[in-house]
């Protein structure tokens, strides 16, 4: 996400994003975190009230021996709940606003859920696999994170709506099929990330680093919202590219004919010149 105008990274970011996409990207990789740290810590025997997941046990319709220690993501998903729903239902009547947090507190947990593995070791006599015995393992934090990515790329915009006495959340446009339970949800189109709005909590580009070969969302023609971003305009928070020292053999992003804007730069000491006394 650090390529994006709105840059989950920086201090404070989703704060104010109300109910975008970006604010349930932040709900789900958020309750995901707090299942995946908490399950981990389970595994590694740092909490008194958990442990490894006994249940999984016997013989597998594959043949192998459930044995070892399974990630109690089980316990991890309860406490998520617990702890990063609980702010949303302890308000009583669920808003639309709630509705789309919680929708998107369970998407990220089912990112974990859905892609639990299988890991094994044989044991046997000289390195043979008469005995196999397995356990269940979460992904990589990382794996889980890219997954909410691609969800964030296509979450589904959806509205309000009350049917009698229950108010849910469909998508807005009958163009596109209902979502999942794995899907992200939002209900408001995202602001301009361009610009800095402190009261939104957006943060602006100006300052960011981008890549002037690059013709992705990190190129400085899109990050920089089309702005110029080789003159200083301290207004605007561009700080320019004069002064920056650059490298006159290099082709890339840091050579002397990109990073200097096609502006002149001097030539190279001359060889074998007069040194100073």
């Amino acid at each position: 996400m650090s390529k994006k105008h709105w840059g989950a990274e920086q201090r404070g970011a989703g704060t104010h994003l109300g109910c975008t996409r970006e604010s349930a990207f932040i709900h789900a990789i958020s309750a995901a975190g707090v299942a995946f740290a908490v399950t981990r810590a389970c595994s590694r025997g740092e909490l008194e009230k958990c442990g490894c997941d006994r249940k999984i046990r016997g013989v597998s319709p594959e043949g192998f021996q459930w044995s070892g220690c399974s990630d109690n993501l089980s316990y991890g998903i309860a406490f998520s709940q617990a702890f990063v729903d609980n702010p949303e239902r302890s308000r009583g009547i669920l808003s639309s606003r709630a509705l789309m947090n919680l929708h998107n507190n369970e998407a990220g947990r089912k990112a974990l859920l859905a892609h639990m593995k299988v890991e094994c070791k044989c044991h046997g006599v000289s390195g043979s696999c008469e005995v196999r015995t397995c356990w269940k393992v979460m992904p990589p934090f990382r794996r889980a994170g890219n997954i909410l990515k691609e969800k964030f790329e296509g979450a589904t915009e959806v509205h309000p709506k009350r049917v009698g006495s229950r108010k849910w959340c469909p998508t807005k446009s009958s163009r596109f099929k209902p979502y999942t339970a794995h899907d992200l949800v939002y209900l408001l189109a995202s602001p301009d990330f361009c610009d800095r709005d402190p009261q939104r909590g957006v943060f602006g580009t100006s300052g960011r680093q981008c890549n002037r070969t690059s013709p992705a969302m990190d190129g400085c023609e899109l990050l920089c919202c089309g702005r110029d971003f080789c003159d200083r305009d301290p207004q605007r928070g561009v700080f320019g590219t004069s002064g920056r020292q650059c490298n006159r053999t290099s082709p890339a992003m840091d050579g002397c004919e990109l990073l200097c804007c096609g502006r002149g730069f001097p030539p190279p000491p001359a060889e074998g010149g007069e040194r100073g006394r």
